[in-house]
């Protein structure tokens, strides 16, 4: 996560912070349908939030959303090792082997049927 300025919290709470800019998850096989739909819903309710990034613990794909001036989201996919994400919100750029960097990816085994 990333904010502009101090970070404004829930009332009572220091764990949750209302003014975020960035935010970048990594999915699970677990988490994605929630990550896209029910958080991103929250998430596009914050004045202050332009950009959210999802990252593939599987392979190397990055898919990100980003807000425009007419409040509209854009969306960008980034696959393979020789990819670059620009962030809009905080004027970065990365190569996908730096996000990657000492992720080891566990090989598939083929499906065994027997009959």
């Amino acid at each position: 996560m990333v904010i502009e300025g101090e970070p404004v919290f829930t009332k009572g709470r220091n764990n949750e912070i209302l003014n975020p800019v960035l935010i970048v998850e990594v999915l699970s096989k677990y988490s994605e349908d929630v990550n896209r739909e029910d958080k991103f819903r929250f998430y596009r309710s914050i004045p202050q939030f332009r950009e959210y990034l999802l990252v593939s613990p599987y392979e190397i794909l990055v898919q990100q959303y980003i807000k425009t001036a007419s409040n509209e989201w854009l969306f960008r996919e980034y696959e393979g090792e020789t990819a670059t994400v620009s962030f809009d919100s905080v004027e970065l750029e990365m190569s996908m082997t730096d996000i990657y960097e000492r992720v080891v990816f566990e090989m598939l085994q083929p499906c065994q049927v027997s009959i």
